[in-house]
């Protein structure tokens, strides 16, 4: 019934076009549509045929009658948001603009592009170009800092600055903790986007960036996109004093297409905007991917083909600039965005399809943005994920992977699950809902190039331990320059388990947990000294500036002590928790160290790179020493044969912390690093059954062999402040060596 009621509708379009059709063509150079001496004496009508041409510029203010067809090889500019352009056939050749009015800052003087149509064909070369012209920026005013428009639209605070606007994604986050303000939350509906970008902050050196426009297309035929539509928000760039840079870019629009079918080799894009400062160590921010949304008839669409199209809805990039200390400026990347577990980077935008046939064809290709609505992703046989990023963000979702799963290329990466964006106070992270997500692969995990892959866990229930599954059922390899991350939830402390057939961390690979486990305390109020939330994990402290617990107990606080160690010594399976904070004004402690557990009962991990699951510092979010260090988080391995050479490296160190004057923070405890290999571990095993050490076992069977490096040390006290009651104990580390125990055989005579 779903393709008899589109071959109904395409049939009474053709009707239409088998009339009597008057051809129009534009003849004036620019001016308005409804001015009948542009057309050589006569308005189109209904049924017409209209052609556009080179050179020209037709401004249209009201939506057209049902034309026949319509070529723009011009550019076409709608005005107001109820224009409609209403035609059977739009065809968009080389050269041609489809656009709409500029950006603008009142809600009631917004233009889109939007278009009810049988069939719509962009030829390579042609577009439909939106880009910042949603919500405008305000212009640059030497008085005074304005906010920004749009239902994400950047604030103003105190006569400060909010987070970058966001739309499909959040807005970039100051990194610095006084300033530590909450995200604008996403808006709009990512399965039938609707609304334009936001725009950003301005101030007294330039004006804030414009959100990317948005773009509506009906068509009940094919939709074929050789040529690009566009809706990306506005990039910034401040040059001014240090101090005084502070507008922000526009987040990326939106563009819904209704289809029978979806085809083509061009580009879709609704990125936003990317934010350069180079004066500063925290660039102006950048703003929030937009949306994109395709719906087609999923059986007609098994005959078309996107494979060579591009479809993005990137977060802003914080941008390198000719600054003469370059470690403070750079380009954000998909593998080293270096920010991105602290809040402070913008998110990306969302991608809404039908079904998985878009997403199969481009994924790990020319595909970036958070895919929603596919809850299940199966692809048979060997997958190689060689660009792009691409976030399966639907809670509980489930990707399989019937062969070979290889990263390559230069910045490549893959994330399963934590796709919700939350906002508690100033603590913003992509949450990963309430039900484990799964990334399962019968073959092969390789990661190479420089690539990179994340788990996200979901909040556990208590009777689930762990949030989130990889399953490999042959080996797990992350190469040089290539990194795996293990994303605990951040407030009860669900983690991923990874379960493979072996693991090879290789020289340069990483494995890591950093600041991945329970957030740290965050500061409510405007006002010094104020209500101050406490930090997560059991070795959290609600405040006084404690550092957090886990395999030790976390550094004094002003003289108050840090609550007892937690988790198992032997068989840890807890994530670290978070530091707390005195109350400084919005300020934010650090987070612990996530849990890295992987299980290989079979085969062989070999650790010749590094798994890391510290916490991070307090000093860090709070230099002004008001913030306590996360405690350490765990590593958790067990395989029939441990190995690594001397670039290895287990590390679970607590976090750092800069006590004050007055405020002296503690810092995090270590945290617990536990390895088993031999014969499988079984719960309530008998101690006789399995030997441990504090330092790797040469066995007599040679299961284990490391001679790389291992922490869980304390976070340091940084400065001149605090005393020795401010530092927190180093964690646990063991061994463990299970017997292979041979059975008895008792024979009867």
């Amino acid at each position: 019934m779903k393709n008899r009621a589109f071959t109904i509708l395409a049939a009474g379009a053709m009707l239409a076009t088998t009339a009597m059709a008057t051809e129009r063509t534009w003849v004036g150079a620019s001016g308005e549509w409804s001015d009948s001496a542009n057309w050589g004496g006569a308005v189109p009508a209904a049924g017409d045929s209209v052609t556009i041409p080179a050179g020209a510029s037709v401004l249209l203010a009201a939506s057209t009658p049902a034309l026949a067809s319509i070529s723009v090889s011009g550019t076409l500019v709608m005005t107001n948001w109820t224009t409609c352009l209403n035609a059977t056939t739009v065809t968009i050749p080389s050269g041609g603009i489809l656009t709409c009015g500029a950006a603008v800052t009142n809600t009631a003087d917004l233009s889109r592009v939007w278009m009810n149509c049988t069939d719509l064909t962009i030829a390579s070369g042609g577009k439909i170009d939106v880009n910042y012209k949603g919500y405008a920026g305000h212009p640059k005013d030497t008085s005074a800092y304005h906010a920004g428009y749009g239902p994400g639209g950047s604030y103003l605070a105190g006569g400060d600055y909010s987070a970058g606007p966001s739309h499909g994604g959040h807005g970039g986050r100051r990194l610095i903790a006084d300033y530590n303000l909450p995200i604008i939350m996403p808006y709009d509906d990512p399965a039938a986007p609707e609304l334009p970008g936001s725009s950003g902050v301005s101030s007294k050196y330039a004006a804030g960036g414009c959100g990317g426009g948005a773009v509506k297309i009906e068509a009940t035929g094919a939709v074929i996109v050789n040529g690009s539509i566009l809706a990306d928000g506005q990039n910034v760039s401040c040059y001014g004093s240090t101090g005084d840079n502070h507008e922000q870019a526009g987040s990326g629009g939106s563009i819904n297409i209704s289809c029978r079918t979806f085809s083509g080799a061009g580009t879709l894009s609704a990125n936003g905007g990317g934010g350069e400062n180079p004066f500063q160590n925290v660039p102006a921010h950048p703003a929030g991917g937009g949306m994109i949304a395709v719906h087609y008839d999923s059986d007609a669409e098994q005959s078309a083909t996107v494979e060579g199209m591009t479809i993005t809805a990137n977060a802003g990039q914080r941008l390198r600039s000719g600054a003469s200390d370059p470690t403070k400026y750079y380009k954000s990347s998909n593998v080293d965005d270096k920010y991105d577990d602290k809040g402070v980077n913008a998110g990306m935008g969302t991608l809404h399809f039908t079904d998985a046939q878009i997403v199969r064809q481009l994924a790990g290709k020319t595909l970036t943005g958070n895919v929603l609505g596919v809850s299940s992703f199966v692809h048979d046989g060997d997958w190689s994920f060689a660009g792009g990023r691409v976030m399966f963000g639907e809670e509980g979702v489930k990707v399989t992977i019937n062969g070979n799963l290889t990263f390559s290329g230069d910045d490549s990466r893959l994330e399963i699950g934590g796709g919700v964006t939350t906002n508690w106070d100033s603590h913003v992270v992509m949450y990963a809902g309430t039900t484990p997500s799964e990334l399962i692969v019968t073959g092969n995990l390789t990661l190479g190039g420089v690539s990179r892959l994340d788990i996200h866990a979901a909040a556990t229930n208590g009777t689930d331990r762990f949030g989130a599954l990889v399953k490999v059922g042959g080996a797990m390899t992350i190469s040089t320059n290539c990194v795996v991350y293990s994303w605990s939830d951040c407030e009860n402390l669900g983690s991923p388990h990874f379960e493979v057939g072996s693991l090879d961390v290789q020289t340069g690979g990483v494995f890591s947990a950093v600041g991945r486990g329970g957030r740290g305390s965050y500061h409510t109020s405007t006002t010094f000294f104020g209500n101050s939330m406490g930090g997560k994990g059991p070795g959290a402290a609600n405040r006084a500036t404690i550092g957090a617990s886990h395999g030790g107990r976390g550094g004094n606080g002003n003289g108050t002590t840090a609550p007892d160690a937690y988790d198992d010594e032997l068989r840890p399976c807890m994530a670290g928790s978070g530091g707390s904070n005195y109350g400084n004004q919005r300020a934010q402690s650090a987070p612990g160290g996530g849990l890295i557990y992987v299980t290989a009962t079979n085969g062989t991990i070999r650790v010749d790179g590094t798994i890391d699951a510290s916490a991070r510092g307090g000093s860090y979010f709070a230099g002004n020493g008001y913030g306590g260090g996360g405690s350490g988080g765990t590593i958790l391995l067990e395989a029939k044969k441990f190995f690594g050479g001397a670039t290895g490296r287990l590390i679970a160190d607590g976090g750092d912390t800069k006590p004050g004057s007055s405020v002296k923070s503690g810092t995090g405890a270590g945290g617990r690093i536990a390895v088993w290999c031999g014969a499988p571990w079984e719960p309530g095993m008998s101690p006789s059954k399995f030997t441990t050490s504090p330092t790797p076992i040469a066995d007599e069977a040679g299961s284990m062999s490391y001679l790389g490096s291992y922490s869980v040390a304390a976070g340091a006290k940084i400065g001149d402040y605090g005393t020795e009651s401010n530092v927190g104990e180093e964690g646990t580390v063991r061994f463990c060596f299970v017997k292979n125990v041979s059975p008895t055989f008792i024979t009867f005579r």
